[in-house]
């Protein structure tokens, strides 16, 4: 079943288009350019280009930041090319006024423009045709994304320093705080060299989800140029080159991203979607495993004194108990109402909504006739892409878990149900191991309960385990899947009853 969730190229660029620099200055306009490549488990996938130009803008000097990557990644056996665009205009001291963010495959794009005014800026996030309007908090000296670089270059960490500062991430669609930790000096191989080079930790912390963070390294020189940045957990890294470098055809084969991120548990699961209840213990190379995994319906979680957790997982449905001790949210308004990524009030969505979901006014029975029809309705699974919206997905009768999640809660909402989006781990029986996945949550009675369109099964058995959810109102993609960085290289998983 390769129904598996894999972070994609459109988060891997975000996360690395943070990496900028200065050069020398080659044309009028053009004051710093930098190309960075970029490589997974050591194979190259693309590159990184960054250019800061001098304008004026009503009579005022103004810097503009333009950030492009170009990535390929293998994702079960299919290529996946992703291209973004970041511009950010800056007065030279720094203070962002506005941003253009542009990233997509294809007819397949979505865009977020943002402009700041005083302490607050507006975002306006345009996917599928539709866009949708939100207002954030951004609070004095908040940096565009390439401020990590910019701060080490202004002012080198001293050894025992930290800094914090507050910066705008894409990938979040907000403002997170940014912790810098001088790390000591360390050998580090660059292209084709080594050299002595200061280590830098960084932290980014969304202020809106203080319990989620993207950590990185970057590796800096006496000046506090950055010559290299690592992801540990997505084992990505990208390194300071030329430009002829960069952007060198890669002949080299590439490790497969999502089958590199499977989590092999012990002992495996058999017969493991027929299970109706199931017991895990959960460990975490580093951190505690309780805070990872949440409570929901149909999740109970306990915590343990060596930091690891163990995990009840039932097949809930309106007439199956939920294990005891899970707590979990009520619906809000955004659970019903329609957004960019889930067009509930899209004239097919509608359409299907009405027409598949039968007549029985038993809400339960019409989410098992949603999920079916979806199941069936999206024949072709399509790996190159890591997100369309509900209604793209309709259209073009293809995708993969993703597609399958948003596309069940639009039809959903439709019909006036409340639904979200899960982000979790579901066991692929054919690898015999957990792998990310994405499925659909309905608020049915009292109770959040689970299905999952991307196999139709009426809902799903207790080879899941939840990380989060979302009911996308004013995120970006990429969002729903920072939980899952967490546990990307640092996840064991035990089975201890099953039945």
């Amino acid at each position: 079943m390769r129904t598996i969730l894999s972070t994609g190229p459109v988060a891997v660029g975000f996360l690395l288009l943070s990496l900028a620099g200065c050069g020398k200055d080659e044309s009028p306009g053009l004051v710093r350019e930098t190309w960075d490549a970029c490589y997974l488990d050591g194979s190259r996938i693309g590159y990184v280009h960054t250019a800061y130009y001098r304008e004026t803008d009503a009579g005022r000097p103004i810097v503009k930041i333009v950030v492009d990557s170009k990535l390929a990644l293998v994702r079960f056996g299919k290529r996946v090319e992703q291209e973004s665009r970041e511009t950010t205009w800056r007065s030279e001291e720094g203070a962002v006024s506005r941003f253009e963010v542009s990233a997509g495959q294809g007819a397949s794009q979505q865009k977020t423009t943002g402009t700041v005014a005083g302490d607050k800026a507006t975002i306006v996030l345009t996917a599928g045709g539709k866009a949708a309007t939100q207002p954030i908090d951004w609070p004095a000296g908040t940096r565009s994304s390439t401020g990590v670089e910019d701060e080490l270059r202004a002012a080198p960490l001293k050894a025992g320093e930290t800094r914090r500062f507050p910066m705008f991430l894409p990938m979040f669609n907000s403002v997170v705080n940014v912790d810098l930790k001088h790390a000591g000096v360390e050998s580090v191989e660059l292209d084709g060299s080594r050299r002595d080079l200061t280590r830098v930790d960084v932290r980014a912390t969304p202020k809106t989800q203080t319990d989620q963070y993207l950590e990185s390294t970057y590796w800096t020189d006496d000046r506090g140029e950055t010559l290299k940045l690592a992801i540990s957990a997505l084992r990505m890294t990208a390194v300071r080159t030329t430009a002829v470098r960069a952007q060198a055809p890669n002949t080299e084969p590439q490790p497969d991203f999502a089958l590199a991120m499977l989590v092999r548990p012990d002992p495996p699961l058999s017969d493991a979607h027929q299970k109706h209840f199931v017991r895990y213990q959960v460990k975490l190379a580093h951190g505690a495993a309780a805070e990872a995994f949440p409570s929901a319906t149909y999740q109970a979680v306990a915590a343990a004194a060596d930091g690891s957790a163990e995990i009840t997982v039932v097949a809930l449905r309106p007439d199956v108990a939920s294990p005891a001790g899970t707590v979990d949210a009520t619906p809000v308004e955004a659970d019903r109402r329609p957004n960019p990524f889930i067009e509930s009030d899209d004239p097919q969505i509608v359409k299907a909504a009405t027409e598949q979901g039968g007549a029985d006014p038993d809400p339960w029975k019409t989410a098992v006739r949603l999920e079916g029809f979806v199941q069936s309705h999206l024949r072709r699974v399509d790996f190159s892409k890591l997100f369309d919206t509900a209604a793209e997905a309709y259209r073009s009768k293809k995708g993969d878990c993703t597609e399958h999640a948003m596309l069940l809660c639009a039809l959903l909402r439709a019909r006036g149900i409340p639904a979200r989006t899960a982000v979790g781990l579901v066991y692929a029986e054919g690898e015999q191991a957990f792998g990310y996945h994405m499925w659909t949550e309905a608020y049915i009675g009292d109770r959040w309960i689970p299905l999952d369109a991307t196999v139709g099964r009426g809902g799903i058995s207790a080879a899941y385990l939840k990380v989060s959810d979302t009911n996308f109102n004013g995120v970006d993609p990429m969002t729903t899947l920072l939980p899952v960085t967490k546990l990307l290289g640092r996840l064991k998983i035990g089975v201890v009853e099953a039945r």
